[in-house]
């Protein structure tokens, strides 16, 4: 009879004891086979584990970067703005806040008047 390849043999179904239970290959010429198996779900492994690795840096960057970074920003410029308005501290970060957000509805009822203000509010 025919020799298989070495690529279906690779393929070659799993022998089972009389119970059932799976058993060690009986011929050297299964051992590779099973060692293929064992590196593939290495592979598997290392793939599901890169994955979730990538989503927790996507999930860190949504819930933690993106808020400190707009925080950060607001409270800088609401400093600035509130300076050049006369307002206070709050009201200057509320109002960066709402216009960094693109709130239709600002977060407090102040509005810059003043030239100064109204460049600072478009930087």
């Amino acid at each position: 009879s025919a020799q298989p390849s070495p690529a279906r043999a690779a393929f070659r179904p799993v022998k089972k004891a009389e119970n059932s239970a799976m058993v060690a290959p009986h011929s050297e010429a299964d051992a590779p086979a099973a060692a293929d198996e064992s590196a593939v779900a290495a592979v598997a492994d290392h793939a599901k584990w890169e994955l979730l690795r990538q989503l927790a840096a996507f999930m860190t960057f949504v819930f933690f970067v993106v808020p400190v970074a707009v925080i950060a920003i607001a409270f800088i410029f609401g400093v600035l703005l509130a300076e050049v308005e006369g307002w206070s501290i709050m009201d200057g970060f509320y109002y960066v806040t709402s216009m960094l957000c693109g709130l239709p509805t600002p977060l407090t009822t102040v509005e810059p008047d003043t030239d100064e203000g109204k460049i600072m509010d478009i930087i």
